[in-house]
């Protein structure tokens, strides 16, 4: 006997044919194929609903993975940096900038503030010799008036020329290592100097007279005597 798929009749072979039912007259073998189709259907929207659960499992799992790890990542190296910082171990520094020294007066400067005081054209040769002698402010001062014709910067070493106006002058030297301005001078190393001698320039139809002055302080030829503060004004 059979259970009818459809009706689910009890069919027994004595009704009859035993390949459709006696009550509803399905045929049983499409009856059954119908109901193994659907099974399949049925079967295979439960397993593409299982897939994509377990794929949406599987993301989820993945992304909490890699935030893990990054917060695992983070915490090594800010351990680390204690580490260093605990074991003494300096880390570079970006370095300070450098002190700027100050700079010497330029040489125009002193010449042109106090040379053009007198509205002649300087004409007669008035060179300085520097070589060993230190940094120094040479100062010539005008016999007639008092007034200060030149002030004149001569580094270490170096070798100075200018022009002044006929006349007798005498001098005046102010001597250091680094110059910090006309009111420091050279700061606490400063040395004063009052001249030795008058320097005389002149001027004829036979030409002009001028004067070289050494400073070294071995072969030099000016002898200077040492005094208080010159004032540059």
């Amino acid at each position: 006997m059979k259970i009818c798929p459809k009706c689910r009749y009890l069919d027994h072979e004595e009704n009859g044919p035993n390949y459709e039912c006696s009550k509803c007259g399905v045929i049983y073998s499409r009856a059954f194929e119908a109901i193994n189709e659907e099974k399949i259907r049925q079967n295979e929207k439960h397993f593409a609903r299982t897939w994509s659960k377990a794929g949406s499992r599987t993301q989820k799992k993945i992304g909490t993975f890699w935030v893990w790890a990054a917060v695992f990542i983070t915490l090594i190296a800010f351990q680390a940096i204690r580490n260093i910082k605990s074991t003494g171990v300096n880390l570079p520094v970006a370095p300070a900038p450098a002190a700027k020294t100050p700079a010497p007066p330029a040489r125009e400067n002193f010449q042109t503030k106090y040379e053009m005081r007198t509205q002649e054209k300087g004409t007669c040769s008035f060179k300085l010799i520097s070589n060993d002698a230190p940094n120094t402010i040479f100062i010539l001062t005008s016999r007639v008036t008092g007034q200060k014709a030149a002030l004149l910067y001569v580094k270490q070493g170096d070798v100075l020329e200018v022009h002044v106006p006929p006349g007798e002058y005498g001098y005046q030297m102010i001597q250091g290592e680094v110059w910090l301005g006309e009111k420091e001078h050279f700061g606490l190393g400063t040395v004063y100097y009052d001249g030795d001698c008058t320097f005389s320039f002149e001027q004829n139809e036979r030409g002009t007279s001028g004067h070289i002055v050494r400073l070294n302080t071995l072969d030099g030829n000016m002898k200077p005597v040492r005094t208080a503060r010159i004032d540059l004004n």
